[in-house]
């Protein structure tokens, strides 16, 4: 799809009612509060590894 299509997402028409300088700040926004999300999930301790003898299996349940 190109972007003079008007149903791409990038296209320009989308983008008419903000400045630039307010599309970047978006933009900073938006890695920021990904970046600090990320750190978030960085911190939390890994999961124990499962037991090697322990089976997955799970029976199904009787109605």
């Amino acid at each position: 799809m190109p972007i003079s299509d008007p149903y791409h997402p990038y296209h320009p028409s989308h983008f008419v009612k903000y400045t630039r300088d307010e599309l970047l700040l978006s933009l900073q926004l938006h890695f920021e509060v990904l970046n600090r999300r990320v750190l978030e999930l960085e911190l939390i301790p890994p999961c124990p590894p499962p037991c090697p003898y322990q089976s997955s299996f799970v029976p199904p349940h009787s109605s």
